[in-house]
């Protein structure tokens, strides 16, 4: 017999050993069933549960699983007598997956869930004109149309989990604190940012209605599967690190321009024989380029300061006397190589050393014995760096490539890449005047030199003499350019931009004839030149009901409380970010990094933050605990760390805080108005995410709807062309006017089926079962049976080296790709992947 999940009510029933508890439910055939369920309890504890509801889990026709409301975790038990510890499996899923290993609750070493996910984007080609949902003109705001809907609706927002509202404008910056502990505070200095709570002038906190209707324009989108509103900054390339193996196959090489004027590519193997793929032959191969002495391999070196030119000032090999200056970069030199060829400790390939260098003028002869070439410097970017490079000009030179224009078009957008993703760590330095960005500040990721390509404006564009590495194919006797690297492990531009990916119907929209739901409803503005409407909903200021600041607000003493390390989007990782096809379906696990590749993919869809139900009030309480909060506290930057990569806030907004607004609404249709609707009457424990720090719990808030007072346009032509009084109990005028009110629940219901079957209508399958609503609804509940954080190894991310170690660690490993959020048994991500 397969699983079966059978719901009720809990009551105490007498019998004569005493109190029993039972499931009170109703079969399909309409009999009364009381199966017994006190046998879940290890207490016997189980008055406390009369009346509540909750689930049994049936499997082979013996009950073997128990949930009660209000309760997180299944109860199971593995005979009639004998309980089993709880476990917990994701919301919807009746059972364990046999993808994912049962595991406690809690459990801080196997899984965890990405905090955030995808809601589907489908195409909207396929909607029929007249659904609702397609796109169309808005109605605009000259007068009130018959049969659409306009008033307020006053909206109460609980917080469920803490509200962050830093104030950016009392914000005060001091010195960073790597140690946690003694910080000086009020330091003109760069480096750690402590925010207080934005309040109003009576110290209440002050929630922008900006905010509130970003929010549920946010979801509205997601809901109606509406035009992306804002898409900007997606039209170029996207670049990640290339793996060692394919760094290896690259070839140095320099540009040259040609007698006609136009730039080539000259191929600079030196002494080893190129296959048709670039990659050097021979077992093991030889590297193209000779290896120039520059750095200290190991600095700091043992119980000494760190050299911020990592030993270069010792160790280079420099070129003789008077001059005795260091080799440049794209320097034409003279080499004497050592007789002998270098195996390397790993034993994958060899290489050439520099025993002299001297600089040479264009046309200067050889002695004998010299090789000439050309110094390529990047600078101790990596922490066991302790050569440079000089390009060898082969015995037999190759002729010159010519260089193709979508080649020289990609290396200026991988050099933008590079300086855009660094743009912050290279601010930084430039507001320490001692830090310059070739520095060397230290062994971590962020610390070590920056490769000249990444700061120097003379790298975003190619020119005679420009060295760099090229990947190449053999295309007959000639060589084909592929691609050029400022590096030789360099990061790589897929061949799509994420703007390609998306399809044409989900791109914002350029005319108001394009307008989807979204835009006519909240708004729009054309991404490029002029064009704009106002929107038909407008959110009133958003009142506290606190009574003082005190009953609002959660402050903290001394420093403030240090958040943990939040995450930057990584578009990337297209594991997470990319989809298989156009319908956001993610790639299978284990498959090859193939995104952003083809037309026929796509993107997983709008970026939503999972709501964290395993955050109780216990875990907050914790969390603010000044002391050494437990590993668990995941939103806490573990050692109290103060520094340029978090933030400190000196309180939030508490938990179970109540506000209200107004939604002042205007001609919108029934089925705009229903999607509205659903938005503001989700399902118990479905909640909606305002303020910062949502990646870490913060801002889970529940919408309800206070009051309403609506009307079609009829009855608003009735109100204002009578010269008497409308009285409050009217309903309707002539049949066609209505006046609705939140007692018409009725009516407001058939306002919510209407964009239900819209929804319905224009994507097919049951409301409940169409991926966006369905994702939308998992992300607004989130997750039990895992904990919820960014990918990190092990329990706490200290810096945001960590996330990286993950993805690293992922590629070399399973290759795991973000699960959906669309299906039922949604998996957990392992930690150590």
């Amino acid at each position: 017999m397969s699983d079966e999940i059978l719901e009720g009510i809990l009551k105490l029933v007498s019998v004569k050993k005493g109190l029993q508890l039972r499931l009170d439910y109703t079969t399909c055939n309409g009999k009364p069933q009381q199966p017994v369920v006190e046998i879940f309890f290890k207490d016997q504890d189980v008055v406390r549960f009369d009346g509540k509801k909750a689930a049994i889990g049936i499997v082979d026709g013996q009950i073997q699983r128990l949930r009660v409301e209000g309760e997180e975790i299944w109860r199971e038990r593995s005979s009639a007598s004998t309980l089993k510890s709880s476990r917990t499996y994701p919301l919807g899923r009746t059972s364990p997956s046999p993808s994912l290993p049962r595991a406690p609750n809690y459990d801080e070493s196997s899984r965890f869930y990405n905090p955030y996910n995808f809601v589907p984007a489908l195409p909207r080609k396929s909607i029929p004109d007249g659904n609702g949902l397609e796109d169309a003109e808005p109605k605009g705001h000259d007068r009130y149309h018959p049969d659409h809907w306009s008033g307020c609706i006053r909206v109460r927002m609980t917080t469920i989990t803490p509200l962050l509202l830093p104030d950016a404008a009392r914000m005060v910056e001091t010195e960073n604190n790597p140690q946690g502990n003694g910080l000086a505070i009020n330091i003109p200095k760069k480096g750690h940012k402590t925010y207080p709570v934005r309040v109003d002038d009576h110290g209440m906190p002050l929630v922008t209605s900006t905010g509130v209707k970003g929010m549920l324009r946010a979801a509205y989108e997601a809901i109606t599967n509406s035009r992306l509103g804002v898409f900007a900054g997606h039209e170029e390339r996207l670049a990640l690190r290339m793996s060692p193996q394919d760094g290896s196959k690259v070839v140095p090489a320099r540009i040259v321009r040609s007698s006609s004027g136009g730039l080539c590519v000259m191929l600079l193997p030196g002494d080893s024989p190129m296959n048709h793929n670039g990659s050097p032959n021979g077992h093991p191969p030889l590297a193209y380029a000779a290896w120039l002495a520059r750095y200290n391999k190991n600095e700091p070196l043992p119980g000494q300061p760190v050299r911020q030119d990592k030993g270069e000032s010792v160790k280079a090999l420099c070129y003789p006397a008077p001059g005795n200056g260091l080799p440049a970069h794209r320097d034409a030199v003279a080499v004497m190589l050592a007789p002998t060829i270098t195996t390397h400790s790993s034993g994958r390939f060899r290489f050439l050393s520099v025993q002299k260098i001297r600089k040479i003028v264009p046309g200067g002869a050889l002695a004998v014995g010299e090789r000439k070439g050309w110094v390529c410097v990047t600078g101790a970017n990596i922490k066991n760096k302790h050569e440079e490079r000089v390009f060898l000009e082969p015995a037999t030179p190759i002729t010159p490539v010519p260089l193709p224009p979508q080649v020289e078009r990609g290396w200026s957008t991988l050099i933008k890449n590079y300086q855009q993703t660094h743009q912050k760590e290279l601010a930084d330095r430039a507001a320490t005047p001692s830090q310059r960005p070739s520095s060397y500040l230290g062994n971590e990721p962020g610390r070590t030199a920056w490769s000249r390509h990444v700061y120097t404006d003379q790298d975003l564009a190619l020119d005679d003499g420009a060295l760099c590495y090229a990947s190449v194919r053999k295309a007959g006797a000639a060589w084909e350019i592929l691609a050029l690297y400022p590096v030789m492990i360099s990061r790589d531009l897929y061949n799509l931009s994420p703007s390609d990916m998306l399809d044409d119907s989900l791109h914002p929209a350029t005319e108001m004839s394009q307008l989807s739901p979204a835009d006519r409803v909240f708004g729009w503005v054309r991404q490029k030149g002029a064009g704009a409407f106002k929107g038909q909903i407008r959110v009133g200021p958003i009142i506290c009901d606190a009574e003082d600041p005190k009953a609002a607000i959660q402050n903290f003493e001394d420093h403030g409380f240090p958040l943990a390390i939040l995450g930057q989007p990584r578009p990337e990782q297209v594991r997470f970010y990319g989809s298989s096809d156009k319908q956001g379906r993610p790639f299978t696990d284990g498959s090859k990094k193939n995104g952003y590749a083809t037309e026929t993919q796509g993107l997983r869809g709008r970026k939503v933050y999972l709501h964290q139900p395993l955050l109780n009030t216990a875990y907050w309480k914790n969390a603010a605990n000044r002391g050494n909060p437990s590993p668990s506290t995941h939103c806490r930057r573990a050692g109290d760390i103060r520094d340029n990569q978090n933030r400190s806030l000196t309180g939030w907004v508490k938990e179970n805080v109540s506000f209200h607004f107004d939604l002042h609404v205007s001609n919108l249709s029934q089925v705009e108005l229903g999607a509205l609707l659903w938005l503001l009457n989700l399902p118990d424990k479905h909640y909606h995410r305002l303020g910062s720090g949502k990646p870490l719990g913060f801002g889970s808030v529940r919408l309800e709807v206070d009051t309403i007072d609506l009307a079609n346009g009829q009855w608003w032509k009735a109100y204002y062309t009578s010269l008497e009084p409308m009285r409050d109990d009217i309903d309707s005028v002539d049949g066609a006017a209505k006046h609705l009110t939140d007692a018409h629940a009725e009516e407001l219901g058939n306002m919510i089926q209407a964009f239900r079957t819209a929804v319905k209508a224009a994507f097919g399958n049951s409301f409940d079962n169409v991926c966006f609503i369905k994702a939308f609804c998992h992300a607004a509940r989130g997750f039990t049976d895992f904990r919820t954080h960014y990918p990190h190894t092990d329990g706490q991310e200290r810096n945001q080296d960590e996330g990286f170690q993950w993805f690293v660690a992922n590629e070399k490993g399973e290759k795991h790709c973000l699960p959906s959020l669309i299906e039922n048994h949604v998996s957990a991500l392992p930690r150590n992947p």
